[in-house]
């Protein structure tokens, strides 16, 4: 009799599912406190972030933001290659929430979650607002979400990004808002306002409107005019973008066609894991809710699934015109592709589903586990063991405060210089180096990118001293390195061996820099005929992987 109950029970409760899963519209209540949970896990997971140090690339926009006065800002601005807008509106989150490391990413955080509620409503416009949820959260599952924390443009072009997409959209309906293309407008005007590779960013809207004007054979004047205009923008600062093809970079950050398929890898591998979860518990139980009278199928249209696909391919083309010149690319130059990856899922969910609402609610849910564990579950861990929430606090940011203060301190990497001279003590700066040499920076590193330090220190606040490396050892025979062997951009250490300079391998001293091994120097009896390489320097030390940030 009991199991007769439990069977029934166990039926109810199936049937129960099935009830829920083919409900044409679910529970305003179960939305809202889904979308508010996953914004709160966004707000505390950016908070999270947004409490780490400030590193090498942030402290620029941090001191050009706070330049004296408007002459100086614009004194500064020369040495970065990034157009005004970022830095303005850091100016601002500084002036107004005071000089901390929230209020300078706060822009940024703010950017990154206009974005992401921009793709929301876009999605939320042709399918629904399930499904722009499901969007939402497949663009947090992507690796870059940190760059949402982070004080430099990228969080901008794509807040930037977000709002040309949803604006474009509307300008599609049958009677568009008399708002839509000065919106569209303004947004791709802020993009060309905040990186010079927005003019990559917005190709993608026009090569829609050339397939739109291939369909229908009706150009849309306004908006070919309102795409193409902002283009005036980038020759404006077409110096600078010449500037950044002028310097050397080393070849393993050049973009070639390995750093395509890097770039793939890197922002598929996560996510790809969390969707195809997603996917396949959806899809496990569609035939649950098979029984339900839904409404017509609902999907994005053409045009919009083709700015999907041609976005998806903007690394390719990136990389191809920056292998023209030998230029660096990194995955953040890329990142508006993300926006790309949430349409085509979400495309594939609304068809394959036949647009069922609470579908798209299991596969959020199933998301939002992953944004979690992303953005929170380290804190939450480390809080459960009483460690402290984020690690890197726990290094000294002045490693070698005590060691041999009487010697000199040469960071062979500009990086390392540059925080090193934000975080550390008087004492340390007092002492601190950064040698600089043309010729040795390309024959040993092929990079010169940090032989402008001595340019930035004259318009920066930077303390530490930058010397040209043939005057420095001519003052001292004996100092130390904080370095890394075989780091790209670096030359110092390989230059020492390659001189037969005696170099002693300290230690490593754990800190929140690049750089975690220190050396000790000694010149006496080194000599330009005496060769050595890098290896002979890595055997003394044991196995110990650089701090990859």
């Amino acid at each position: 009799m009991a199991s007769i109950v439990m069977k029934r029970d166990r039926t109810a409760w199936f049937e129960e599912i099935r009830h829920v899963l083919s409900c044409s519209e679910p529970s305003p209540n179960i939305f809202w406190v889904l979308f508010g949970i996953a914004v709160l896990l966004y707000t505390l997971g950016e908070a999270r972030f947004a409490s780490r140090y400030v590193w090498h690339d942030e402290l620029y926009t941090y001191y050009i933001a706070n330049a004296p006065s408007a002459e100086h800002f614009w004194e500064a601005l020369k040495i970065d290659l990034n157009p005004p807008l970022s830095y303005l509106a850091v100016r601002g989150s500084l002036k107004l929430f005071g000089d901390n490391p929230y209020a300078l990413r706060l822009p940024s955080m703010v950017a990154f979650l206009i974005g992401s509620f921009s793709l929301y409503k876009f999605l939320s416009f042709r399918l629904g607002r399930e499904f722009g949820l499901l969007g939402m959260l497949a663009l947090w599952t992507t690796p870059y979400l940190m760059i949402g924390s982070e004080a430099r443009p990228y969080a901008l072009v794509f807040g930037f990004w977000g709002l040309a997409l949803l604006m474009w959209q509307r300008t599609l309906t049958q009677k568009p808002p008399g708002w839509s293309i000065p919106a569209l407008f303004a947004s791709v005007l802020g993009m060309m306002f905040s990186h010079m590779f927005s003019v990559f960013y917005v190709a993608p809207f026009l090569a829609t409107e050339f397939y739109l004007w291939y369909r229908t054979r009706k150009v849309r004047l306004p908006i070919w005019l309102t795409l193409s205009i902002p283009y005036v923008v980038p020759f404006l600062y077409l110096s600078k973008a010449r500037n950044y093809e002028s310097g050397s970079i080393p070849q393993a950050f050049q973009a070639s066609f390995h750093k395509i398929l890097s770039f793939y890898f890197e922002s598929l591998a996560g996510p790809s894991i969390a969707l195809l979860i997603a996917v396949v518990l959806t899809l496990g139980l569609l035939p649950m809710g098979l029984r339900s009278a839904s409404a017509a199928p609902r999907n994005l249209v053409s045009s919009e699934i083709c700015l999907a696909l041609v976005l998806a391919l903007l690394p390719i083309c990136q990389v191809i015109v920056l292998m023209r010149s030998h230029a660096g690319f990194f995955p953040r130059y890329a990142l508006p592709v993300v926006f790309a990856y949430a349409l085509v899922f979400v495309a594939f969910m609304a068809r394959t589903t036949s647009g069922r609402p609470m579908l798209a609610i299991v596969g959020s849910c199933v998301l939002a586990i992953f944004v979690f564990q992303n953005t929170l579950l380290d804190g939450v861990l480390d809080a459960i063991h009483g460690r402290n929430p984020m690690v890197i606090h726990s290094r000294p940011l002045d490693p070698c405060a005590t060691l041999k203060p009487d010697l000199p301190l040469v960071a062979a990497s500009g990086l390392t210089f540059v925080e090193m001279d934000h975080y550390a003590s008087a004492q340390t700066r007092s002492r601190l180096y950064y040698l600089t040499d043309r010729t040795f920076a390309l024959k040993y590193a092929g990079a010169t990118i940090f032989e402008g330090l001595r340019a930035a220190k004259q318009v920066l606040p930077i303390r530490s001293t930058v010397q040209p490396y043939s005057e420095f050892i001519t003052h001292h025979d004996r100092f130390l390195v904080i370095g890394s062997i075989g780091y790209p951009e670096d030359w110092l250490l390989d230059r020492l061996v390659d001189v037969g300079a005696n170099v002693n391998f300290i230690g490593v001293f754990p800190n929140a820099y690049k750089d975690w091994q220190v050396f000790e120097v000694s010149m006496r009896g080194s000599g330009e005929g005496e060769t050595k390489s890098g290896a002979d320097v890595a055997q003394m030390m044991p196995s110990v992987g650089a701090n990859q940030r």
